[in-house]
């Protein structure tokens, strides 16, 4: 076996060899020839997410603190004709730490995209969402999934708390109004198995397919939660968005024509423009919140998402988007 990584890394995960040993073993040959921890030089972060190649395969194999992103790969993605890596199986290590082994992407993320690429993320993403618009996601399969709508709720309990004992001036009772009636907007809405941290950076592309992967925060949510953060989200609290703000309708365009062709779905153009907007406004709302809650130092990334907010208020009420719930 070749560690390509540095064995002070490697002792961060003792046993690794013995871990890519049991599970490759069920799936392929022990013969393993690489073993490389990936790592993000941009953001200078070390995952513990491993590449492994074999003889005739390359996988990947990851971590993590619970068996939450596993059940999800095992449970909920192993069809194969969804866009996600396929999924291998898992080991429970000592510790109680949870190892799963996936099959490897070969491509890039989307850190740079044109609009063909990012348009076929649309048409992926809204086939993804019709496979769950109608499901049952109350029955005791999804009993162990998060719900995002319950999140949104506790949040909002938890600012409000706040605000009564006058621990915050930045918000506003009117505004938590307007949250308030956007969670409830978004709670009555179809509802799928949402990534719920789709950035370009958990998108992979290599030209022939379009892969979702990093899946350890998926819940169960709206189905306009996915698109409203991918196409809402900064990438530096310069202001850079992650995709270009003049392809907004574009995309949105392939999605929503996406779900009309692959379901059932009969929300109208309008009804769902006042869905992505209700999720866009909870993108910026939950950092907004995050910072509040958690008592974190009011940086330009706060206000920069802040002002996003109000500004995504200001839309919905020109969309007349929150009068009728």
């Amino acid at each position: 076996m070749v560690i390509t990584d540095s064995k002070k890394d490697c002792i961060l995960d003792e046993g690794i060899d013995k871990i890519v040993d049991c599970l490759i073993y069920d799936y392929d040959s022990k013969d393993v020839i690489e073993l490389k921890r990936l790592e993000d030089g941009e953001l200078n972060k070390k995952y513990n997410v491993y590449f492994v190649r074999t003889k005739s395969n390359e996988y990947i194999l990851k971590k993590s603190q619970n068996d939450y992103e596993a059940i999800i790969y095992e449970k909920f993605l192993r069809e194969k004709s969804l866009p996600v890596p396929n999924y291998k199986g898992k080991i429970i290590a000592d510790g109680g730490k949870t190892w799963f082994l996936l099959e490897f992407i070969e491509g890039k993320t989307l850190r740079e995209g044109n609009l063909s690429t990012y348009c076929r993320v649309g048409n992926e993403l809204a086939k993804l969402h019709c496979k769950f618009l109608n499901l049952d996601l109350r029955s005791k399969d999804y009993s162990k999934v998060m719900n995002n709508n319950e999140m949104l709720m506790d949040k909002l309990d938890k600012i409000e708390n706040l605000i009564n004992k006058g621990k915050t001036k930045t918000l506003n009772t009117d505004t938590i109004k307007v949250l308030k009636l956007a969670a409830k907007r978004l709670r009555g809405q179809p509802q799928v198995l949402i990534h719920d941290d789709l950035l370009p950076i958990n998108i992979i592309n290599n030209d022939k397919q379009i892969k979702f992967i990093d899946w350890e925060h998926a819940c169960i949510g709206c189905y306009s939660q996915d698109i409203g953060r991918l196409l809402g989200d900064y990438k530096n609290d310069k202001g850079s968005l992650w995709v270009d703000s003049r392809w907004e309708e574009d995309i949105l365009a392939t999605y929503y024509q996406s779900l009309c062709d692959e379901s059932s779905f009969e929300i109208s153009w309008n009804e769902f423009k006042i869905d992505y907007n209700c999720s866009k406004l909870w993108n910026y709302a939950n950092i907004v919140l995050a910072h509040i809650i958690k008592d974190w130092k009011l940086t330009k990334w706060y206000y920069l998402n802040y002002n996003s907010m109000i500004e995504q208020i200001e839309k919905l009420k020109e969309l007349d988007g929150l009068k009728n719930i």
